[in-house]
């Protein structure tokens, strides 16, 4: 018989062990004999050794129900990720709000939740941190998958990846059509709880791929549309710019500065950036590599595209012209 004990299957156990070790603290602590597998244990243990004869009995239990875990599946990576978890920037600074809000929407057990914003405000950063949570991870004992999605993303071809995370046989070939993607998983993730992250999410077509494949699973998606949260019912938790402590916060990390070292330059330098997480981030980079404050102002002035800097993890926003295109929240020449 199996059961589910704190996100941990647990199958059929030798049960020679945990009887034995309780046995041990029935004998010691109420005084009673017990007899296991023919042999008898006696209450009339010294009293400055019960003590430890109790220790061995719960240790016994408890290597017991350690020893019956089911090994994890092959294709789980660290933290219980189905497949390579998502890579969070190195410098990231607390949203705990945000974080709390999607965390909520999640638990709350809605069959999707949209993160919202627009591009380069740090949707994709909050995604990894929420899908990284204590909470989330309890609340999906069966794992979490994070899918790339992206402008033209071929939902077929985002089922075919859901499933190779799941190890499911045959699954290197792809899918003919949508119907047999969501057939063959709906199958695997019946009885499941798996939260399924999509990022950057651009139209419907890889939303209704994956929606409501399993009563228990979850679909957390990032997109700069609103309307698209709003065709698939999800709950959404909009994300804006940073604040200006944050932002300093942020350009901070970069530059190996406090918010108190930093000039009055630092300032004038996010708000010009309209406060974009990501935008401060490229700046801060110059900064970190001989940069002054002052020079990454003149170069906005001149030209957002001599402002540019490769972060890790690769974002698809090389320059501070294409980060003003999408988001329309740096002001331009």
């Amino acid at each position: 018989m199996r059961r589910r004990l704190g996100g941990v299957r647990l199958s059929k156990v030798n049960t020679a062990m945990p009887l034995f070790g309780l046995a041990l603290v029935v004998a010691v602590a109420f005084g009673s004999r017990v007899t296991v597998n023919g042999t008898q244990i006696g209450s009339n243990v010294p009293w400055w050794l019960r003590g430890p004869v109790v220790g061995i009995g719960v240790l016994l239990v408890f290597l017991a129900v350690l020893a019956s875990r089911e090994p994890a599946t092959a294709l789980r990576a660290d933290r219980g990720f189905l497949g390579a978890p998502p890579r969070e920037p190195d410098r990231l600074v607390a949203r705990p709000d945000l974080v709390k809000a999607v965390v909520s929407a999640i638990l709350e057990r809605p069959t999707a939740v949209a993160v919202v914003g627009i591009g380069g405000v740090g949707k994709s950063a909050l995604a990894a941190v929420v899908c990284g949570d204590r909470r989330v991870r309890r609340r999906f004992g069966d794992g979490v998958t994070w899918l790339e999605a992206g402008a033209g993303k071929d939902p077929v071809t985002l089922l075919a990846d859901l499933a190779r995370r799941l190890g499911i046989s045959g699954a290197e070939s792809g899918f003919g059509t949508v119907g047999q993607g969501r057939d063959v998983l709906a199958a695997a993730l019946r009885g499941k709880h798996v939260l399924i992250a999509v990022d950057n999410v651009w139209d419907s077509g890889p939303l209704h791929a994956l929606l409501s494949l399993a009563p228990a699973c979850t679909l957390l998606f990032t997109t700069r549309q609103p309307e698209l949260a709003t065709i698939v019912n999800a709950a959404q938790v909009r994300v804006d710019e940073l604040t200006p402590e944050q932002s300093l916060q942020l350009l901070g990390l970069w530059t190996g500065q406090t918010a108190v070292q930093l000039p009055n330059e630092a300032s004038s330098l996010c708000a010009r950036l309209g406060n974009l997480a990501l935008a401060i981030a490229m700046a801060g980079a110059m900064v970190a590599r001989g940069r002054t404050f002052g020079n990454v102002l003149a170069l906005i002035d001149q030209d957002l595209g001599l402002v540019r800097a490769e972060l890790d993890p690769a974002y698809s926003y090389k320059t501070l012209r294409v980060i003003h295109s999408r988001s329309c929240r740096i002001p331009g020449q």
